[in-house]
């Protein structure tokens, strides 16, 4: 089975995903597919509270920041989070640009392949109005266009709207 869950800033999302995951789990693995890379202590701060909300649910945090297909993972896996991942992909590899979404349409395939569930978490940026440079641009719609391909082959879409799941699909 494969979910997305999808929304604002703040809005609530990984706790809605993390929930999903421990339902379906039923005591099998978890696994927390981290895909963000620190680079400052807000970055340090963001992890820690969401290791902090996670401390006892019985999530192994697995941290890939590229090539997510090559992770070692089963059972019910939470790939934290989409936007990230994106930007890895974008940024850090030496094939950058359009590249990147097929790389990572090809590593979902193959961790749905390798688990019994996949749970995404992905992020709306599209509503805010604002001058970007070409290189946001790209990265902007690279991932709308994920987030649909991600959307048409999932099984379940979930919107978090203030902290409330909202079934899209």
């Amino acid at each position: 089975m494969l979910s997305l869950v999808t929304g604002g800033a703040s809005n609530g999302k990984s706790a809605l995903a993390e929930a999903q995951c421990v339902s379906l789990a039923g005591g099998g693995p978890l696994i927390y597919l981290a895909t963000m890379r620190i680079w400052d202590r807000e970055g340090e701060e963001k992890v820690r509270l969401h290791r902090e909300r996670r401390r006892g649910l019985g999530f192994v945090t697995v941290e890939r920041y590229t090539d997510i297909g090559g992770a070692d993972v089963r059972g019910v896996c939470l790939l934290e989070c989409l936007p990230n991942l994106l930007a890895n992909e974008m940024f850090d590899v030496p094939t950058p640009g359009d590249r990147a979404a097929d790389r990572i349409l090809a590593g979902i395939d193959r961790l749905r392949q390798k688990t019994a569930h996949l749970v995404i978490v992905t992020n709306e940026i599209f509503d805010d109005a604002g001058s970007y440079s070409p290189s946001v641009l790209e990265y902007m719609d690279a991932l709308g266009r994920l987030n649909c391909a991600i959307a048409a082959m999932a099984d379940t879409v979930t919107e978090a709207v203030a902290g409330i799941g909202v079934k899209i699909k």
